[in-house]
């Protein structure tokens, strides 16, 4: 009988979480195009604005979740009024219509990191990942700056659009012609494991003294635009020390049950990391788990820095700003490398 009632129970819900047809018109302004996705609490579908003419992004409110839906789309609302960042996209207006709630936003360019890793088999580099993950925690550090935890970065709230620059020069890390040493090899920036200081010079990278630059940008070597980037879906969003929400779904994760601090995006993070590094292993048929730092065999400093991001080994991150600082000197190392290869060959 419990069954039943149940499977009666679940029939329910997905008639009245049925998408609404394309072609229909919210408050007059939003003309719905095709539907996004469906998650715990909300509906999204892409949309036109009818004002502007430009494409947006149409959440609404899951009608089976009743008012606690409402409410995580209310504060979502609220959060992304606070946040002012190009690769956050911006709050448009919260509408009601016929008893629903909605949120428009902007709608953000290019597919998610989960589409691309398991529906087109994309596939990163341990630079590229690096990459990707420092211009994401530029975002995620506006985040902080504004008093709140994202609290949800995982592959299917990060979009992705374009590709990382192919070609860097000499001047994108720092240094005019000429300044580069000859002889810098791949183990003095780490590419070989264990072969990486735990502090590393500018003398390691084969920089004369002052002859690199003290504050390296993200331009200066090289990243990916963080506009090419864009972090979504801030429905679990908290201000930093804020207790969990009643409005919330139930999670086995400890975090979500505990006041929001900054610490939890960092964890995110080294999780995204270790799904773009996975991205190109390829496993032997029938081999064992051996865990990532077997599996994977990253070089000596990502290995470090997924290690304090994880929290499995080394003094944890003092925050985002620490973080940049590590990935920046990484791959301003790199890059150096890249230079003196591409002058040599």
């Amino acid at each position: 009988m419990n069954r039943l009632i149940l499977h009666a129970k679940r029939l329910l819900a997905a008639w009245t979480d049925r998408p609404l047809r394309s072609g229909a018109v919210v408050g007059g302004r939003y003309r719905l195009d095709e539907p996004l996705g469906i998650g715990s609490y909300g509906l999204t579908y892409r949309a036109t604005d009818l004002l502007s003419g430009r494409p947006a992004a149409l959440k609404q409110a899951k009608p089976s979740k009743g008012e606690a839906a409402r409410e995580l789309l209310r504060r979502e609302a609220a959060m992304l009024e606070r946040l002012d960042h190009p690769a956050i996209p911006r709050a448009l207006s919260l509408l009601e219509e016929r008893g629903q709630l909605y949120l428009a936003s902007e709608l953000a360019p290019g597919e998610t990191l989960e589409d691309l890793l398991f529906e087109h088999g994309r596939t990163f580099t341990e630079t590229e990942a690096l990459r990707l993950v420092r211009s994401l925690a530029d975002i995620v550090g506006h985040v902080h700056d504004r008093g709140c935890v994202h609290l949800d970065v995982r592959i299917p709230n990060v979009m992705f659009n374009g590709e990382f620059e192919a070609h860097t020069s000499a001047a994108q890390v720092g240094f005019a012609s000429g300044d580069s040493e000859a002889h810098t090899s791949a183990a003095q920036v780490g590419f070989a494991s264990g072969e990486f200081e735990a502090h590393t010079s500018a003398a390691q990278v084969g920089f004369a003294s002052g002859e690199f630059e003290a504050h390296t940008s993200a331009a200066q070597v090289g990243f990916a635009s963080g506009e090419r980037l864009s972090l979504i879906d801030f429905g679990l969003a908290r201000r930093i020390g804020e207790p969990p929400l009643a409005a919330a779904p139930a999670s086995e994760d400890d975090r979500r049950n505990a006041p929001a601090e900054p610490a939890s995006d960092l964890l995110d993070l080294g999780h995204l990391l270790l799904f773009l590094l996975y991205s190109s292993y390829v496993p032997e048929p029938g081999a064992p788990d051996r865990g990532w730092e077997d599996e994977l065999e990253p070089a000596f400093d990502t290995r470090r820095l997924l290690r304090r991001l994880l929290g499995s080994k080394g003094p944890p991150l003092g925050g985002v700003p620490e973080l940049l600082t590590e990935l920046d000197r990484m791959l301003a190392a790199r890059r150096a490398v890249q230079v003196r290869d591409d002058r040599h060959r």
